[in-house]
């Protein structure tokens, strides 16, 4: 067998139709700890280029590639945390994944992130579980371009007590500086 002719991409490969080869030169370069090949890598094992599709496995190489702060991968293992593919659903995972890649500026997570948080919302408010937690994710969700989240934390704060309002305010600090990793 002959490798990958010299100088040949991972992308050129692909762009050919020759998956074999594509995945040969990311796979190497994937574990060498380039996070644009693990992400290739990944959307071939979503999409079934070349490979059996395995969402168990674009999730593995999302992880790769996350790691190497790609707002892409960032987006797609948002994604398949909020509709369960290839990982347990994970709504907070998601956000957090999401909200990293819209901080970069990421135009699909920008737009994603509100609807999340305004769901995780109205979980809680469902629920009747905790006024400050629905509070506080309608207020993310408004802040980052929601208008059913900014009028429900609206609503929300004119039927909170004072220290209601004070513990909102610190959790969703909390959940700001912490990327919202910290927001219960």
């Amino acid at each position: 067998m002959i490798g990958p002719a010299r100088g040949e991409t991972g992308l050129q490969a692909a762009q050919r139709g020759d998956f074999a080869t594509a995945r040969a030169i990311w796979t190497e370069e994937a574990r060498a700890g380039d996070p644009a090949a693990a992400y290739n890598l990944g959307r071939m094992y979503t999409n079934g280029d070349g490979v059996r599709r395995s969402n168990q496995k674009a999730f593995e190489w999302y992880g790769r590639a996350v790691e190497g702060g790609l707002a892409q991968a960032q987006f797609q293992v948002g994604y398949m945390y909020a509709v369960g593919e290839g990982v347990q659903t994970d709504l907070r995972k998601a956000i957090i994944w999401t909200g990293r890649a819209a901080r970069q500026g990421h135009a699909q997570a920008r737009g994603n992130l509100p609807e999340m948080q305004t769901y995780v919302a109205a979980s809680y408010r469902s629920d009747d579980q905790d006024i400050v937690r629905a509070w506080g994710w309608y207020s993310l969700a408004g802040e980052n371009g929601s208008d059913l989240g900014r009028e429900m934390a609206r609503n929300l704060r004119d039927l909170m007590q004072a220290q209601e309002v004070r513990r909102a305010e610190a959790l969703l600090r909390e959940c700001r500086r912490t990327g919202y990793v910290s927001c219960d």
